[in-house]
């Protein structure tokens, strides 16, 4: 069992880390294009939600401050990295297999490679044209002048600069990065990525697995790391008209994927909806947004302003499964919470016991004086499937990153029908507890 907080706040995901595939054998540099979707994703800065709430501080307000040049206001930031920490997730593991510092888990130590790849694309599965390559950490010791940059120099800063340029967000150099996503049809097509240590099964539990304790190596715990992406949310229609919800989307980078789709570098994420618990049971106002990225009910554990959670988006592949705190209400009393369960409408069958579930992870202690605000999520689950045929006995296959709502078996959640079991058991008041 590991307890992950957050160390920093990281930015959206863009397209310029498309890791590099990897099965039982390796796919050829020049064939791997006919595993990546040929779409230019249009990213953005953030939500129209949060930028009008201004989720990252007002420049222009008086008493604002950005000492360390992040685009964050200070205090705001303060108050955005106290949320991510009191909801930070407990991820209980299957296997060695943690989430990781991008920056720190790199194929050779103290480099941080990255690959750029143009294809032509004037004939099925395409045409590798042009391979580039250059550490990104050199860009740091020799920096590249105005005139070097003018002459698109070859030293890595000069090329990270022109990237930067290209893929800038609020004015992209790249004309398609300045449109819709789009299918780039008979023109070129770029793929940004890097690479990871191991290249197989035998590889990854060498590299991962310490020979006699069988855990993660201590190498490997300072890489140990969660992100975060706070925004808002403008919610519309049933049962919420208009309204805003401030979501903390957590999103986890493992190295590898040992499952029925092995490769390098695999990102899932889960999304944390909060709210104070005065109003769990709908959206929030302007005013009541405003409030929280205010820091208020952030400190306090009891009364009706202390924040808690809402809804919880598990993320598993193609895959999503909702948790729903707020309906019926598992934050009211048991007995008027045991009257909203019995009047409720049942869309399916079962849903008595996941409320009962959700009702039990929203309190930390038996006697529901204490709210539990870190989401519980299973990562790591033994593979089910055909596929098993072609694999050896023992523990491989054991590292699919979806993460789950519970231990269980999940169908259908890989390629040729795979399904995944996650077989540990955990129980948050009994962990808070101990």
């Amino acid at each position: 069992m590991l307890r992950l907080t957050v160390a920093g706040l990281a930015a959206a995901l863009t397209s310029l880390l498309i890791p590099c595939a990897a099965s039982a054998q390796e796919i050829p540099r020049d064939e791997y294009l006919s595993y990546v979707p040929l779409e230019i994703p249009v990213a953005f800065l953030q939500t129209p939600a949060s930028a009008r709430l201004n989720l990252y501080g007002d420049p222009v307000a008086p008493g604002y401050k950005d000492l360390d040049l992040d685009g964050i206001d200070d205090r705001r930031e303060e108050v955005l990295r106290s949320l991510a920490v009191r909801f930070a997730p407990l991820l209980v593991m299957n296997s060695t297999a943690v989430p990781m510092d991008l920056r720190k888990v790199t194929s050779v130590e103290g480099t941080f490679p990255l690959n750029i790849d143009t294809w032509a694309l004037d004939r099925p599965g395409g045409r590798l044209t042009k391979s580039q390559s250059f550490d990104v950490f050199q860009a740091v010791s020799d920096p590249c002048t105005d005139t070097e940059l003018s002459a698109r120099g070859e030293k890595p800063d000069c090329q990270l600069r022109w990237l930067l340029g290209e893929y800038d967000l609020n004015s992209p150099l790249s004309a398609p990065e300045r449109t819709t996503a789009q299918n780039p049809g008979g023109k070129s097509f770029r793929v940004l990525w890097t690479d990871y240590p191991g290249r197989s099964e035998s590889d990854w539990n060498e590299i991962y697995i310490d020979k006699v304790s069988g855990k993660l190596p201590r190498r490997f715990h300072d890489r140990v790391k969660t992100y975060v992406h706070p925004f808002i949310h403008e919610t519309g229609g049933f049962p919420d008209s208009s309204g805003y919800e401030l979501v903390l989307q957590y999103w986890f980078f493992y190295p590898w994927n040992d499952g029925g789709n092995n490769h390098l570098g695999d990102w899932e994420h889960m999304n944390v909806v909060v709210a104070p618990i005065h109003s769990v049971t709908r959206s929030q106002t302007e005013g009541e947004i405003l409030d929280i990225l205010d820091g208020i009910g952030l400190e306090s554990d009891t009364g009706d302003s202390q924040l808690v959670i809402r809804r919880i988006e598990y993320y598993f592949h193609s895959n999503v499964w909702t948790l729903d705190f707020s309906a019926p209400n598992a934050y009211a009393p048991r007995a008027a919470w045991e009257d909203e369960v019995r009047n409720t409408v049942r869309e399916r069958g079962g849903e008595d016991w996941f409320w009962k579930v959700i009702r039990h992870r929203a309190w930390a202690d038996d006697a529901e004086t204490r709210v539990n605000t870190h989401p519980v999520g299973w990562i790591g689950a033994d593979n089910k499937g055909l596929d098993q045929l072609l694999s050896p006995p023992g523990g491989t296959n054991r590292d699919s990153h979806g993460t789950y709502v519970m231990p269980g078996l999940y169908k259908d959640i890989g390629p040729a029908g795979a399904a995944d079991n996650g077989p540990e058991q955990f129980d948050q008041r009994e962990y808070w507890d101990a």
